[in-house]
This record gives structure tokens, sequence and C-alpha cells, in this order.
């Protein structure tokens, strides 16, 4: 069963732009701030659109799609599985909270909102 969860990233304006994460929702944190800490890292995973599984490489790899996987690789609905690019733009702060789970990247560092339902 999967655990998903939202990632997203506060914009200067205060309004967020966040991905859907299909599997791993509650031990994404880790990742995130190894291998998104800075603002640009993060803001290349969210243009990405929602994903499968959240990796440390977003760059994608000769083979990786949504059926095939490889360790270590985020895999993009979009760019691997020919899917519609997802982003959802311009939340409130309430909007993103109200979502599921979720990862916010604001002021430099990635915080975790876990569902209490």
């Amino acid at each position: 069963m999967a655990t998903h969860s939202y990632i997203g990233i506060e914009k200067e304006n205060h309004l967020i732009d966040a991905i859907y994460c299909h599997w791993g929702g509650l031990t994404h944190l880790q990742t995130l701030q190894e291998h998104f800490r800075d603002k640009e890292k993060a803001t290349q995973l969210i243009a990405g659109g929602s994903i499968s599984v959240l990796g440390a490489e977003i760059s994608g790899a000769d083979g990786l799609s949504v059926n095939t996987p490889i360790k270590g690789q985020t895999i993009f609905y979009h760019r691997d599985g020919g899917e519609v690019l997802v982003v959802e733009r311009d939340m409130s702060r309430e909007e993103f909270m109200n979502l599921s789970n979720g990862y916010l990247y604001s002021e430099g560092k990635w915080t975790f909102y876990k569902d209490e339902d």
C-alpha cells in the first residue's frame, strides 16, 4: 500500500507550488534535506511535476520509467511515464496543509506536515 504525500515550495509571494508523490510519503524528509537542500534543486524537483518515487537524483537515467525503476532515481509521471505534467500552482499555506502529508521547502529548509486523519 502506498503512502502518498505532497512536496511543495513556498515562493517569494508566499504562495506554494506542489507536486504529488505516490510512494513512501512518510519517509522523504532525509532525502529532501540531503539532496534538495538548496532552492535551485527544490525548484527543479517541483518543476518536473508529480512523481511516483522520490530518489536522490532527478536527472533521469537510461531505461528509467514508471515500470522500470532504478534505485536512487526520482520517477516523474510526465517524463518517465508519458503522462500530463501536473504541478499544483499558487496555493495558500492553508490549502497545502489540507492536501495530506506534506513536505514544504520554505526559507531555506524542509518541514514535514503529517495528516492527522
